[in-house]
């Protein structure tokens, strides 16, 4: 942040649809451009690690598996970076499948919001795979990997480069 201003970014590379490792690795070489443009957070769509048209393979675990690891590697590779980035992903809760972003900083996942809005209509069926996420006042965290992760409607607190910048993340309807 300089002269509190942020600079954000807002990038849509080149996916192929349930490919999380070619996907992770487009993320990745975007989040590193954007970075040796000084970028200070860049947002990518949602779904970006698997695509948003999977289809009925949202429900096959060898895909939900994939994301995770992807977004794993993903994180790890933002260490040392100074760009946040707000990734796309399914997540698994139990029996609730959510649409979600990750926030990554710094080689770790921060938090993971669900998706609220789920559309159903017209061309949008998300509710076949998603489950709409219910705020209950309670703070939450999910096994992700080997550590727990604040999950729900998340405020971010930057203690880093851009110190002071509070944000959210709402993934649209």
């Amino acid at each position: 942040m300089k002269y509190g201003y942020v600079r954000l970014g807002a990038a849509a590379p080149s996916i192929k649809v349930a490919n999380c490792a070619y996907n992770a690795d487009r993320i990745i070489e975007t989040i590193q451009k954007a970075e040796a443009e000084e970028c200070d957070l860049l947002v990518f769509p949602e779904l970006s690690v698997t695509g948003y048209t999977c289809g009925d393979l949202f429900l096959q675990t060898r895909l939900l598996e994939s994301a995770r690891q992807e977004t794993l590697r993903i994180a790890e590779s933002t260490k040392g970076l100074s760009c946040i980035a707000v990734i796309g992903l399914p997540v698994a809760d139990g029996a609730n499948l959510y649409n979600a972003a990750a926030v990554l900083f710094d080689g770790k996942i921060y938090g993971i919001v669900p998706k609220q809005n789920i559309p159903n209509y017209g061309e949008f069926y998300e509710m076949r795979y998603f489950t709409p996420y219910r705020e209950d006042g309670q703070d939450r965290q999910l096994s992700f990997g080997s550590e727990r992760i604040p999950f729900g409607s998340l405020i971010f607190d930057c203690t880093c480069a851009l110190e002071g910048l509070r944000f959210g993340v709402e993934i649209c309807e």
